[in-house]
Protein backbone atom coordinates (compact mmCIF):
# COMPACT_ATOMS: atom_id res chain seq x y z
CA UNK A 1 0.00 0.00 0.00
CA UNK A 2 2.85 2.39 0.85
CA UNK A 3 4.56 1.70 -2.48
CA UNK A 4 1.27 2.32 -4.29
CA UNK A 5 0.90 5.70 -2.56
CA UNK A 6 4.51 6.56 -3.34
CA UNK A 7 4.07 5.58 -6.99
CA UNK A 8 0.97 7.77 -7.18
CA UNK A 9 2.98 10.62 -5.69
CA UNK A 10 5.77 9.96 -8.17
CA UNK A 11 3.31 10.05 -11.09
CA UNK A 12 1.93 13.34 -9.81
CA UNK A 13 5.41 14.82 -9.36
CA UNK A 14 6.53 13.51 -12.75
CA UNK A 15 3.49 14.99 -14.48
CA UNK A 16 3.99 18.28 -12.66
CA UNK A 17 7.67 18.40 -13.60
CA UNK A 18 6.88 17.60 -17.23
CA UNK A 19 4.37 20.43 -17.33
CA UNK A 20 6.78 22.75 -15.54
CA UNK A 21 9.81 21.93 -17.70
CA UNK A 22 7.87 22.44 -20.93
CA UNK A 23 6.72 25.89 -19.86
CA UNK A 24 9.83 27.28 -18.12
CA UNK A 25 12.09 29.52 -20.20
CA UNK A 26 15.28 28.47 -18.38
CA UNK A 27 17.40 26.21 -20.63
CA UNK A 28 18.79 23.92 -17.92
CA UNK A 29 16.37 23.52 -15.02
CA UNK A 30 17.60 21.32 -12.18
CA UNK A 31 14.75 19.11 -11.05
CA UNK A 32 16.65 18.61 -7.80
CA UNK A 33 16.07 22.27 -7.02
CA UNK A 34 12.34 21.69 -7.40
CA UNK A 35 12.30 18.64 -5.14
CA UNK A 36 14.28 19.96 -2.17
CA UNK A 37 11.25 19.77 0.09
CA UNK A 38 10.63 16.06 -0.60
CA UNK A 39 11.85 13.90 2.32
CA UNK A 40 15.12 12.12 1.57
CA UNK A 41 13.64 8.64 2.06
CA UNK A 42 10.97 9.36 -0.54
CA UNK A 43 13.56 10.91 -2.89
CA UNK A 44 15.62 7.71 -2.59
CA UNK A 45 12.57 5.55 -3.29
CA UNK A 46 11.59 7.69 -6.28
CA UNK A 47 15.18 7.63 -7.59
CA UNK A 48 15.26 3.86 -7.30
CA UNK A 49 11.89 3.53 -9.00
CA UNK A 50 12.95 5.84 -11.83
CA UNK A 51 16.49 4.63 -12.38
CA UNK A 52 16.76 0.96 -11.41
CA UNK A 53 15.80 -0.51 -14.77
CA UNK A 54 17.97 1.92 -16.75
CA UNK A 55 20.97 1.58 -14.44
CA UNK A 56 20.76 -2.22 -14.57
CA UNK A 57 21.18 -2.07 -18.39
CA UNK A 58 24.54 -0.26 -18.16
CA UNK A 59 27.40 -2.71 -18.72
CA UNK A 60 29.38 -1.44 -15.72
CA UNK A 61 26.48 -2.33 -13.42
CA UNK A 62 25.54 -5.78 -14.82
CA UNK A 63 25.30 -8.36 -12.05
CA UNK A 64 25.90 -5.79 -9.32
CA UNK A 65 23.99 -6.40 -6.09
CA UNK A 66 20.86 -4.40 -5.32
CA UNK A 67 22.66 -2.21 -2.75
CA UNK A 68 25.04 -0.97 -5.48
CA UNK A 69 22.14 -0.27 -7.86
CA UNK A 70 20.30 1.58 -5.06
CA UNK A 71 23.41 3.67 -4.32
CA UNK A 72 23.89 4.48 -8.01
CA UNK A 73 20.20 5.44 -8.37
CA UNK A 74 20.49 7.69 -5.33
CA UNK A 75 23.49 9.44 -6.91
CA UNK A 76 21.67 10.20 -10.17
CA UNK A 77 21.16 13.90 -10.77
CA UNK A 78 18.02 14.75 -12.77
CA UNK A 79 18.54 17.40 -15.41
CA UNK A 80 16.39 18.91 -18.15
CA UNK A 81 17.70 20.00 -21.54
CA UNK A 82 15.69 21.77 -24.22
CA UNK A 83 15.96 21.41 -27.99
CA UNK A 84 19.35 22.73 -29.08
CA UNK A 85 21.00 22.47 -25.65
CA UNK A 86 24.45 20.88 -25.60
CA UNK A 87 24.73 18.06 -23.06
CA UNK A 88 28.37 17.19 -23.83
CA UNK A 89 30.65 19.20 -26.10
CA UNK A 90 33.36 17.38 -28.08
CA UNK A 91 36.63 17.90 -26.24
CA UNK A 92 35.09 18.14 -22.76
CA UNK A 93 36.47 15.71 -20.19
CA UNK A 94 34.15 12.80 -19.50
CA UNK A 95 32.86 13.46 -16.03
CA UNK A 96 29.32 12.12 -16.39
CA UNK A 97 27.34 9.25 -17.76
CA UNK A 98 23.81 10.16 -18.86
CA UNK A 99 20.62 8.10 -18.90
CA UNK A 100 17.77 9.35 -21.08
CA UNK A 101 14.39 9.25 -19.38
CA UNK A 102 12.43 11.29 -21.89
CA UNK A 103 13.34 13.05 -25.13
CA UNK A 104 16.13 12.46 -27.62
CA UNK A 105 19.83 13.24 -27.76
CA UNK A 106 21.88 13.15 -30.96
CA UNK A 107 25.66 12.57 -31.06
CA UNK A 108 27.53 14.53 -33.74
CA UNK A 109 31.14 14.18 -34.83
CA UNK A 110 33.38 17.22 -35.37
CA UNK A 111 32.19 17.43 -39.00
CA UNK A 112 28.55 17.66 -37.90
CA UNK A 113 27.67 14.15 -39.05
CA UNK A 114 25.14 12.25 -36.94
CA UNK A 115 26.83 9.35 -35.18
CA UNK A 116 23.97 8.06 -33.04
CA UNK A 117 20.64 8.95 -31.50
CA UNK A 118 19.68 8.14 -27.91
CA UNK A 119 16.12 7.91 -26.65
CA UNK A 120 14.26 6.86 -23.51
CA UNK A 121 15.95 4.01 -21.66
CA UNK A 122 19.30 4.49 -23.40
CA UNK A 123 22.54 5.88 -22.02
CA UNK A 124 25.63 7.66 -23.30
CA UNK A 125 28.92 8.89 -21.88
CA UNK A 126 29.72 5.69 -19.94
CA UNK A 127 32.98 5.17 -21.84
CA UNK A 128 34.27 8.53 -20.62
CA UNK A 129 33.83 7.60 -16.96
CA UNK A 130 36.60 5.05 -17.01
CA UNK A 131 39.02 6.90 -19.23
CA UNK A 132 38.48 10.56 -18.30
CA UNK A 133 39.51 11.34 -21.91
CA UNK A 134 37.96 14.20 -23.84
CA UNK A 135 34.63 13.37 -25.49
CA UNK A 136 34.95 12.54 -29.19
CA UNK A 137 31.43 13.71 -30.01
CA UNK A 138 29.04 16.50 -29.13
CA UNK A 139 25.68 15.42 -27.71
CA UNK A 140 22.79 17.77 -28.43
CA UNK A 141 19.22 17.55 -27.16
CA UNK A 142 16.78 17.63 -30.09
CA UNK A 143 13.69 17.90 -27.89
CA UNK A 144 12.87 18.62 -24.27
CA UNK A 145 14.84 15.83 -22.62
CA UNK A 146 14.82 14.56 -19.05
CA UNK A 147 18.25 13.14 -18.32
CA UNK A 148 19.72 11.41 -15.28
CA UNK A 149 23.41 12.27 -14.82
CA UNK A 150 25.89 10.15 -12.84
CA UNK A 151 29.22 11.78 -12.04
CA UNK A 152 32.46 9.81 -12.10
CA UNK A 153 33.35 10.62 -8.48
CA UNK A 154 30.08 9.24 -7.12
CA UNK A 155 30.22 6.14 -9.31
CA UNK A 156 33.85 5.50 -8.38
CA UNK A 157 33.17 5.88 -4.65
CA UNK A 158 30.16 3.54 -4.80
CA UNK A 159 32.01 0.85 -6.73
CA UNK A 160 35.13 1.19 -4.56
CA UNK A 161 33.05 0.92 -1.39
CA UNK A 162 31.32 -2.20 -2.70
CA UNK A 163 34.66 -3.69 -3.77
CA UNK A 164 36.21 -3.00 -0.37
CA UNK A 165 33.25 -4.63 1.39
CA UNK A 166 33.33 -7.73 -0.83
CA UNK A 167 37.08 -7.96 -1.42
CA UNK A 168 36.61 -7.76 -5.19
CA UNK A 169 38.15 -5.41 -7.72
CA UNK A 170 36.22 -2.24 -8.41
CA UNK A 171 36.28 1.45 -9.05
CA UNK A 172 36.26 3.67 -12.09
CA UNK A 173 38.16 1.12 -14.14
CA UNK A 174 35.08 -1.08 -14.10
CA UNK A 175 33.44 1.27 -16.56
Amino acid sequence: MLLQKNVCLYLFVSSFLTLLTTTLPSPNVSILQLLVSVPSTLRTEISLHIGQDMVSRVHAFFNKPLEVIVAICSALQPQVFFAGDCVIRAGDLGEYMFLVQRGHIVAYDIDGQIISTYGPGEHFGAEALGSRHPARFSYISVSTSNILALDVNSASAILASHSKATGSKGGVGDF
